[in-house]
């Protein structure tokens, strides 16, 4: 199982921006390609450094109600 560091901003800041069945690595990909127009790379990393929850994968697919 794999396991995933991210903060509760920023868990809640992808699951809005999923369009429909979405998975979330397509959001997060979408998100990073923005550029710099929001947080730079850096500082997110950082962030979910120092306000990071662990969520395993299995947990995030059930919380976002998709099937593997």
């Amino acid at each position: 199982m794999k396991t995933i560091e991210i903060s509760n901003a920023a868990y809640n800041r992808i699951l809005s921006q999923r369009r429909g069945n979405e998975s979330l690595s397509t959001v997060i990909l979408r998100e990073i390609k923005k550029g710099k127009k929001q947080m730079s790379l850096r500082d997110e990393l950082d962030m979910i450094k120092k306000e990071g929850t662990y969520y395993p994968i299995d947990e995030v697919y059930n919380r976002l109600c998709v099937k593997k």
